[in-house]
């Protein structure tokens, strides 16, 4: 009892035939464009300069400051490293000093590294900004902050705000000089009483 011819072409041809039907039906064919963007994240921000969380007021101007109208005028520069997962998006970032916008700037989306943003860095002036015995300088990057609001913190989105913070404490020379205690809140007294 032998193969029939019917019978070996059946074999020869239903395996090939079986795989190509595999195939076809697993592949799916998109007919539309996939948007992969990432909605709704927020940036992420890094202390660049001063490195430090506290610092001091430099001696001298930073060079990349801009002088001013007289040399003794001392500029301080904050800047930070910007990252955001939406590429396409513009984002805004506003430098405030103890609560108080000082200044404001706006980044499109990046050449080169599309995830790292640049903005031109803040230079404060500060015997008119860093008066206090210890100045809370913070720099806040969102996608768009709300101009309603009289809170500089509001952003349109909820929770898309990206914030580093600096203590800057008057320089070595000032009086007083300061400290990284002046910094911190006062403590309650440990008998639970008024300070």
């Amino acid at each position: 009892m032998g193969i029939t011819r019917q019978q070996l072409v059946r074999r020869r041809w239903t395996a090939p035939a079986l795989v190509l039907l595999l195939l076809t039906s697993a592949a799916c064919l998109v007919t539309k464009d996939i948007d992969f963007r990432v909605e709704n994240s927020p940036p992420s921000a890094e202390r660049k300069a001063p490195a430090d969380s506290f610092t001091r007021v430099p001696l001298f101007s930073d060079p990349v400051c801009p002088m001013g109208a007289a040399e003794q005028t001392l500029f301080i520069l904050f800047e930070a490293t910007i990252r955001d997962i939406d590429v396409d998006q513009t984002l805004q970032a506003r430098l405030l000093v103890n609560g108080v916008v000082a200044a404001q700037k706006e980044s499109g989306p990046a050449a080169g590294n599309p995830m790292e943003r640049t903005f031109e860095p803040f230079c404060l002036e500060a015997s008119r900004w860093l008066t206090l015995p210890c100045n809370l300088v913070e720099l806040l990057v969102t996608s768009r902050f709300s101009f309603n609001s009289l809170d500089p913190y509001e952003t349109i989105s909820e929770g898309d705000l990206a914030r580093v913070e600096w203590y800057v404490l008057p320089s070595a020379t000032d009086a007083p000089a300061g400290n990284q205690s002046d910094c911190l809140p006062p403590q309650p007294p440990a008998d639970g009483g008024m300070p």
